[in-house]
């Protein structure tokens, strides 16, 4: 159960002595034996620069504790989103008065929400279920780019479980979940109203219409900033002309849609009015606070160019 991991000292005598310690004391269970171990290794030779192999446990020894907060933070809202999946499976599927289904296996509490058969009630379960684990990505996306609100949040007792320092990876992780999402509770969305033909509703009902507007926002909030991740597919001849035809500014005014695709999300459903509206306007104040209170002008700039 013991793995190998490579360890370069580079000439420090310090950490040369640690390393060989812990190893020692892995191996050996034995602080004195560990420290006379090192001393002796250090005499006979005071730079330890080669490889050494250090035993060290998978579950105590990490290099990148940020990285293992990160995950632990990932396994948090998973257990949160499988919570508000099961919520709303038991409360859509079972008979009433717990549950919406009617005793003939249909149910219609709303207009935009009917089911009748097989089909529609599967499509209705994959839109409702897309829904309901999407909310803790939609206010984490949001949340993790309130910078003046996670700085004052790094230094307080939540730091211990949530990694503030670096939220910008979890930021792109929920973002292109967002985006699958919404592309999933859609099509579903429009195979049950194609299967009842109620397509109109896509234009005449609040539902249909926050929805394919937030839709459309979709791919330019999301693609552009991308960008980065396309040359791994692409030609590097392909990537440089879209890098050179859409800088990072124009990208970053794209990104900015994210506001009328919040608002869109407001109108489209009761819940998601309330949580879309806090949690915006968090991110508006936050915004706010560092244009007007974090902001300075400085009167004659001088600059150098680095040699």
């Amino acid at each position: 159960f013991f793995r190998h991991r490579y360890a370069k000292t580079r000439g420090d005598r310090r950490q040369a002595l640690q390393v060989f310690g812990v190893a020692c004391y892995q191996m050996n269970k034995d602080p004195a034996h560990a420290w006379r171990a090192a001393s002796s290794a250090l005499t006979f030779s005071t730079k330890l620069k080669n490889a050494l192999w250090v035993f060290d446990q998978d579950t105590t020894q990490n290099k990148n504790p940020q990285q293992r907060q990160h995950k632990r933070l990932i396994f948090r809202i998973k257990v949160l989103q499988i919570t508000l999946v099961a919520f709303i499976v038991i409360t859509t599927f079972s008979p009433q008065p717990i549950g919406l289904m009617e005793e003939s296996n249909t149910l219609c509490p709303r207009v935009a929400v009917c089911a009748e058969n097989i089909i529609q009630l599967t499509a209705l379960g994959v839109s409702r279920v897309s829904a309901f684990s999407v909310y803790p990505a939609l206010v984490l996306v949001f949340l993790t780019k309130c910078h003046y609100l996670t700085t004052w949040l790094s230094k307080s007792l939540f730091s211990v479980v949530i990694p503030f320092d670096d939220v910008h990876d979890l930021h792109i992780f929920l973002g292109m979940y967002i985006a699958v999402d919404v592309h999933i509770h859609a099509a579903f969305h429009i195979v049950r109203w194609a299967s009842r033909g109620e397509l109109h509703m896509l234009y005449s009902h609040r539902t249909g219409l926050s929805g394919l507007i937030a839709l459309a926002l979709v791919p330019f909030i999301t693609l552009p900033m991308l960008m980065p991740y396309w040359k791994r597919k692409w030609s590097a001849k392909l990537f440089n002309y879209f890098k050179k035809s859409w800088p990072f500014e124009k990208r970053k005014t794209l990104h900015f849609l994210c506001i009328p695709f919040a608002l869109s999300l407001c109108w489209h459903f009761i819940n998601l009015a309330f949580v879309m509206g806090v949690t915006t306007g968090i991110y508006l104040l936050d915004y706010c606070f560092g244009c007007f209170f974090r902001t300075w002008k400085i009167e004659e700039p001088i600059f150098t160019q680095m040699p």
